[in-house]
């Protein structure tokens, strides 16, 4: 009988340590991930401080190409409202055929495959 007390003591013993010890093991994988949402948010924060300054840094480098160029339009002695004109159109142009890529491309997100997947499984 004492034999069996004691075992039954040292299993309780053992199975407070286990217990103890995945309190520890899930406290610690909450502070990493504590600690990794803080690291993800800083990372976030400077991508998108990156992001608008390459913004500005492409919108920036757009400009002077339309400078340049409106400047070598205009050395074919054509007037400052028609060189603009010009460039305006070049954008306008650029803007359509990127609008049309995208309303082309937008397909794609309709997953229409695995919507005509799904159709079948209900039938």
């Amino acid at each position: 009988m004492n034999d069996n007390n004691f075992e039954h003591t040292r299993l309780l013993t053992s199975v407070e340590h286990i217990w103890k010890y995945s309190l520890g093991v899930v406290r610690d994988i909450f502070k990493l991930f504590a600690l990794e949402v803080q690291l993800a948010g800083r990372s976030l924060a400077i991508i998108i401080i990156l992001a608008i300054v390459a913004t500005l840094l492409l919108l920036s480098s757009w400009f002077s190409l339309l400078g340049a160029l409106l400047t070598w339009i205009m050395t074919f002695h054509l007037s400052l409202i028609v060189g603009l004109l010009i460039l305006s159109a070049i954008n306008l142009i650029i803007a359509i055929a990127i609008g049309l890529y995208i309303v082309r491309i937008s397909n794609n997100l309709h997953f229409k495959e695995t919507r005509k997947q799904l159709e079948m499984m209900r039938e």
